[in-house]
């Protein structure tokens, strides 16, 4: 008999958000356990099957305040108002914000009781995809429910400092108390957390990159003589720098066409932008595909001979998904050095500084146009078998089911 497992997500198995990370790792969870998937983010669709709940989320003054007032009663919510009034800065918005998150982690944790009908005896593992205020919601109780497991991945924003508000991510260390595991998705991330936390390595600590799944399709290409075909896929968000890749291009000399797939708030404020500094450029070309699912992305890499990937990202929580999907084609990368993309880019790309120029982007864009021809056929199959090695899902995944089935009673 399979144990259960309670996944709890944002809106996975539905189209957007997590549905990248989470479908290669899903078929392998199903073979193993008996799942239920908990949504926790409103959708519009119907459940996809009988075994997935949603918890509505959305809750009225009333519903916050009583929150607030049996978060009071753990100490854990002193612990850290101790830590925040020591902290020296913004203490009354840090005081503010604390109370709300575990006023919503009390909330959840009360929805969670109810829909999975958990009593002392239940002996579930509970996964939580990101390791969030519904995590510490369940790990505050964890006591009262002796024979489950929690288990949390965590990625980027509700992992670095930077990624708060107020510089601040509230009740680490209470929720790592009560964590069976937690799994990083880089190591990148994984060193921040030990050394931020002052934390010694040890099998609570997995790092279990995200993966895609193998492919046998070969990767088209022509010859860079022509035209070289740059991709990028992001969300068109502040973070993500487009509007350098847009500046860059504007200093190139080689004939490059660029496709740029995502769509986000600053499309049409970006699209004037390459309008106005791309437009008189006859040797630079280029298209917004807007949004595409998980699987059209890797149709249009079988379909598009593309030579290179670019990304200037300010901030990754791991190994983008973007980078992996690229690397399965054996597709070349110039990326940040950021999070874990000096790791992907290593022997197979270009890596740019943190903070680069539209100057030193266009010179690596040139690099790679005029690398010879033998170097760059070598940078391809490095691209390759990097994926192979590090971000196969075939492979990584059936590690992390090994990790949950490694669970035992405490």
């Amino acid at each position: 008999m399979k144990r259960k497992l309670y996944l709890i997500t944002k809106t996975f198995p539905h189209e957007g958000g997590e549905t990248a990370f989470l479908s290669p790792e899903f078929p392998y969870l199903l073979k193993n356990f008996d799942v239920t998937v908990i949504t926790t983010e409103t959708v519009m669709e119907s459940p996809k099957a009988s075994s997935e709940i949603n918890i509505d989320l959305q809750t009225n003054l009333l519903d916050k305040l009583s929150g607030v007032l049996r978060f009071l009663f753990h100490a854990d919510a002193w612990k850290e108002l101790s830590d925040i009034m020591h902290s020296g800065h913004d203490r009354m918005h840090q005081i503010f914000r604390g109370l709300m998150f575990g006023a919503a982690a009390e909330n959840f944790y009360r929805e969670l009781r109810k829909v999975t009908g958990m009593c002392r005896e239940t002996d579930a593992i509970y996964y939580f995809y990101w390791a969030d205020y519904k995590c510490f919601g369940l790990t505050m109780h964890h006591r009262k429910y002796p024979h489950i497991h929690i288990v949390a991945r965590t990625h980027g924003y509700e992992l670095y400092d930077e990624r708060e508000i107020y510089g601040r991510q509230f009740f680490k260390p209470q929720m790592d108390r009560e964590l069976d595991r937690l799994v990083f998705v880089s190591e990148y991330g994984k060193n921040y957390y030990l050394h931020r936390y002052s934390k010694k390595d040890s099998e609570k600590y997995p790092l279990h990159r995200l993966g895609i799944r193998k492919h046998e399709d070969k990767a088209p290409y022509v010859l860079r003589n022509k035209e070289f075909v740059l991709v990028s896929c992001s969300n068109v968000v502040d973070i993500k720098r487009i509007d350098l890749i847009i500046d860059a291009l504007a200093l190139v000399e080689e004939p490059v066409r660029w496709i740029h797939i995502g769509d986000g708030t600053l499309r049409s404020k970006l699209q004037n932008r390459a309008k106005e500094v791309l437009g008189t450029k006859k040797n630079i070309t280029y298209e917004w595909k807007g949004v595409l699912s998980n699987k059209e992305v890797m149709e249009f890499y079988r379909q598009q001979p593309v030579h290179c990937f670019i990304t200037t990202t300010s901030t990754e929580g791991g190994n983008p998904v973007s980078i992996q999907e690229a690397l399965s084609y054996g597709i070349p990368v110039i990326g940040t050095k950021i999070s874990d993309i000096p790791y992907m880019v290593e022997g197979n790309g270009i890596l740019l500084c943190e903070n680069p120029t539209p100057r030193e982007i266009a010179e690596a864009i040139t690099q790679m146009c005029q690398m010879e021809e033998k170097t760059y056929y070598e940078w391809r199959e490095n691209a390759y078998q990097k994926y192979l090695r590090f971000y196969n899902a075939d492979k990584l995944h059936p590690e992390m089911i090994a990790e949950l089935m490694g669970l035992r009673d405490r």
